[in-house]
């Protein structure tokens, strides 16, 4: 009688220990950190990814068009070892903002992530000339100093992954304008910068076989 009477002890002791210790654990959520907050992006579907995060069960990636959430478009469940996932086709508008953030559930309850913003721009591109460019180039943005839009003209030689990203004078990127295969030609890009604030920038332009970067001035 006294050994089962130790045994229930010592289990009511270990659940107690086991369980005290799991709720004690900090539980946090994973915090948006790609593509940045404000960033314009040129493609219908883009990759969100998020990091950090602690000691949750799963996740769910909430994508909105309304800063308060009311209108969920896309949520996407997720466990702790994934960290990105892809907007399907279809999901979002051209010319539209869109919000999104995470939420997890813990051992004790549920808490969240603050929400990123970005927009989508696909007709800040436009193919100027078709005439096929001997050579990749990237040609001074214009107006420079410029408020609050700016013209940027490239050229590509050869179908490629084309990437044009604009950092900040820490070398933060800011906003990735285009990151999509361009066809052989001429292309420009206008960049409307209302919602950063003045300073200079930096707009790199990007593919497999070339890369390029040039400064920008943003004077409000």
């Amino acid at each position: 009688m006294k050994k089962i009477f130790s045994l229930l002890l010592y289990l009511c002791i270990f659940n107690s220990y086991i369980s005290r210790n799991l709720y004690s654990q900090d539980c946090s959520s994973p915090s948006p950190y790609s593509p940045n907050n404000g960033s314009t992006l040129s493609t219908l579907i883009p990759t969100l990814c998020w990091m950090g995060g602690s000691n949750y069960y799963y996740g769910t990636l909430y994508v909105a068009s309304e800063p308060s959430f009311s209108n969920i478009i896309y949520s996407y469940q997720f466990s702790p070892n994934v960290n990105c996932r892809t907007i399907p086709g279809g999901t979002l508008q051209d010319n539209h903002w869109y919000w999104w953030k995470i939420g997890v559930v813990c051992p004790h309850g549920t808490t969240g992530s603050s929400s990123y913003n970005f927009l989508i721009s696909i007709s800040g591109l436009n193919k100027i000339e078709t005439e096929i460019s001997n050579n990749f180039n990237l040609l001074q943005n214009y107006p420079n100093p410029f408020n609050p839009s700016t013209k940027i003209k490239f050229d590509i030689a050869k179908s490629s992954i084309t990437k044009l990203i604009i950092y900040d004078i820490l070398g933060r990127e800011v906003a990735t304008l285009v990151n999509e295969e361009l066809k052989p030609g001429s292309y420009e890009y206008e960049w409307n910068g209302s919602n950063f604030a003045s300073g200079v920038y930096f707009y790199k332009l990007e593919t497999s076989d070339y890369q390029e970067c040039k400064k920008m001035i943003l004077l409000k």
